[in-house]
């Protein structure tokens, strides 16, 4: 498992959910004033995917990243 992705994408997803919460509650009003509510939580969810990516890639074997001559 490599440490540093699996701490980045922890840290990525944690962002993810606080954002997405965030706007639920603290940015509700101004989202949903400026018609923005959707766009918002598609980019919530882009960024929630990426941070799986992330931690998938943590858990996978490492696969030597240079190319084979």
């Amino acid at each position: 498992m490599d440490r540093r992705f699996f701490g980045i994408g922890a840290v990525s997803a944690f962002l993810s959910v606080a954002a997405g919460a965030f706007g639920a509650h603290a940015l509700k009003g101004t989202l949903e004033t400026h018609r923005m509510t959707e766009v918002w939580k598609t980019a919530v969810l882009y960024h929630f995917i990426h941070a799986l990516a992330l931690l998938l890639l943590a858990v996978l074997p490492t696969v030597s990243r240079a190319t084979a001559t």
